[in-house]
């Protein structure tokens, strides 16, 4: 599922890309197609992003807490935002994989 996702937000990308592209601005279907397709993915690639960085936020707290040479009051810290951070990712988790 996730390598649908990532592709998805390739696309819309892609199609960000195309639309800042003078040639499509001058072609108005064209840009109206791009833009419509652009349109229908951007909730699920916005989602789909803070899904990964709600994922990454969640790993460098782990990797902060297992590190013992860390500071004591940034693992504490980290240990706070895990307890924050855990019932979110992990619903995330049941919803997408």
């Amino acid at each position: 599922m996730f390598k649908k996702l990532e592709a998805v937000a390739e696309k819309y990308d892609e199609l960000t890309r195309l639309l800042s592209d003078p040639g499509v601005a001058a072609d108005h279907q064209q840009y109206q197609k791009y833009s419509k397709e652009r349109s229908d993915i951007e909730d699920v690639v916005n989602h789909f992003r803070a899904y990964q960085a709600l994922l990454k936020q969640h790993r460098e707290s782990e990797e902060i807490t297992q590190d013992k040479k860390a500071d004591p009051e940034l693992r504490e810290m980290a240990e706070a935002e895990l307890k924050e951070l855990g019932p979110r990712s992990n619903r995330g988790n049941r919803n997408c994989g």
